[in-house]
């Protein structure tokens, strides 16, 4: 079983923030973004750009302006559609599934009362997945992602965000490559 360094990452970071006080639980849902189109054959062959996405995470607040988070992201599953055959049109004939394992730190400035702005840097280890006939192409990716968004408490427990990340290059030369971003809104619950 192959050990990467992200991680390596996640299990200090849950170690330290199993310690610590100052926790929080983040749930989004929202859309990602991407051209990993299952099939080269464009002329027969159309493909979703989006798929959708969600993120759970697990935080710890270090203080008002800094954060640490570790997540997994759902990045959404694109299709190819058939379109010269009458009889499945619409239907999709191959899939290419996305998703992460991220360590990352949240930065938090308060524009106004209750609403920040906030910026996300880490890293994330994004695993496609695309079934064929021929066997499983994948492609695993380390990379260096960032996001900007806001967030806004609506109490001392609970806040709304909404964040836009762009996550990088994806995928290798079996699976297709390409950038990804997503954008995301949810709740923020703070323990």
């Amino acid at each position: 079983m192959k050990v990467s360094i992200l991680t390596i990452v996640l299990l200090s970071s849950l170690s330290s923030v199993a310690s610590a006080e100052g926790y929080y639980f983040v749930a989004t849902v929202g859309q990602s973004y991407s051209n990993l189109c299952p099939s080269t054959n464009k002329l027969q062959y159309g493909c979703s750009n989006s798929g959708d996405a969600g993120e759970f995470s697990g935080g710890y607040s270090i203080n008002p302006n800094l954060g640490v988070e570790i997540s997994y992201k759902i990045l959404g599953t694109y299709a190819a559609y058939d379109q010269n055959s009458s009889g499945t049109d619409g239907a999709a004939t191959a899939y290419t599934k996305a998703g992460a394992f991220a360590a990352t730190a949240v930065g938090n400035y308060e524009l106004y009362k209750n609403l920040s702005l906030i910026g996300k840097l880490g890293i994330a280890d994004i695993m496609i997945t695309q079934p064929s006939q021929a066997g499983n192409h994948t492609a695993t990716n380390t990379n260096i992602f960032y996001g900007l968004g806001v967030q806004y408490d609506f109490t001392k427990s609970v806040a709304g965000r909404a964040v836009w990340e762009n996550l990088g290059t994806v995928g290798n030369g079996d699976t297709g490559e390409s950038r990804m971003s997503m954008l995301s809104g949810g709740l923020v619950f703070k323990y």
